[in-house]
């Protein structure tokens, strides 16, 4: 379940999700600058969901046995 909310979460969030989420991450300084610039650079539109392809998030999945 938690993978699932993880991937919902990377495919639905906007550039602007992502630059609130920065805010309060635990990422060092130097990630939190190289994501801000990438996202400013890379996407003009606030709205754009730059994650939104299965390309980003449908290689992950869970294998085993569920609790």
């Amino acid at each position: 379940m938690a993978l699932n909310t993880a991937q919902r979460w990377l495919r639905n969030t906007t550039v602007k999700g992502f630059q609130d989420w920065l805010i309060n991450s635990s990422l060092s300084w130097g990630y939190k600058i190289y994501l801000k610039k990438y996202f400013a650079a890379n996407h003009e539109n606030a709205l754009t969901k730059p994650f939104e392809s299965p390309f980003y998030w449908a290689a992950f999945c869970n294998i085993g046995k569920g609790v």
